[in-house]
């Protein structure tokens, strides 16, 4: 008789255990922060600004003169190449 009530013992020990803990931890948690769970805040989203002056911001453009000496390079040396 004695053996069949230690495993029910321990299972009512470790449900009382699990349960005292719950409790602990959620009244913890309300005492701790009070009112910051439910607090909802708002992020602001970047924006995109629109530019009035296109002309002033430009892309720069690479130097045409380079672009055309490096593609008369390349067209002189693939034949040697091959």
């Amino acid at each position: 008789m004695k053996r069949n009530s230690l495993p029910k013992s321990l299972i009512l020990a470790a449900a009382v255990f699990s349960l005292t803990a719950f409790v602990f931890v959620n009244m913890h948690a309300h005492l701790t922060m009070p009112g910051e769970v439910c607090k909802q805040t708002r992020t602001e989203q970047p924006q995109v600004k629109e530019c009035d002056d296109a002309d002033a911001q430009e892309l720069k453009l690479p130097n045409m003169t380079v672009l055309g000496r490096l593609l008369g390079l390349a067209q002189k040396l693939i034949p040697i190449a091959i």
